[in-house]
């Protein structure tokens, strides 16, 4: 006789097994990692660059120059030299670890354009360094740290523009 609770017992523990692996580092080999830009890889199944927007992973806790959507030049020619450096590190030859981590949206938005323009979200180390701690360093990065649903103004590239203030639930960084 199968016990009412045994299929509530058992969910459980699958709900609790994929919170434990989804907040855990996983190795993943530098061949199925393509750099999208400063602050944005695409981790594929096969090695080839075909791949679905789920592939898309914004890298966590900081902001790049835009590369697709520059708003001037000089934010352009930033953007570029950020993901050069984001792909040197990653060829660097030290092991990769990428930890999937819960963006900065509202729990309605999640999957879709309207959060993260419908990409995961996680943390990058190379040899157990965050990556966009060290483009900080580096300054090719600017911290961007999201609290709950809210973010920080995005940082204006462009000499003389303002910064724009992101909507609750646009957030692409992690949240405190």
């Amino acid at each position: 006789m199968i016990s009412r609770y045994r299929p509530k017992l058992f969910l459980a523990f699958c709900g609790f097994v994929l919170l434990a692996s989804a907040a855990s580092a996983e190795p993943i080999s530098r061949d199925k990692v393509f750099v999208m830009d400063g602050d944005t890889i695409i981790v594929t199944n096969d090695g080839n660059m075909q791949h679905y927007r789920d592939n898309e992973i914004r890298l966590l806790d900081f902001d790049t120059p835009e590369i697709t959507r520059a708003k001037c030049p000089s934010e352009y020619e930033r953007g570029i030299k950020a993901a050069a450096r984001l792909l040197e590190l990653i060829s660097s030859g030290g092991q990769l670890d990428l930890t999937e981590a819960k963006c900065a949206c509202r729990p309605e938005d999640f999957g879709g354009r309207r959060c993260n323009l419908g990409r995961r979200c996680g943390r990058l180390t190379v040899s157990g360094v965050d990556v966009g701690k060290t483009l900080i360093a580096e300054g090719y990065a600017v911290a961007f740290v999201c609290e709950g649903t809210k973010c920080p103004p995005e940082p204006s590239w462009c000499e003389g523009k303002p910064a724009k203030d992101k909507a609750p639930g646009r957030g692409a960084a992690g949240t405190k």
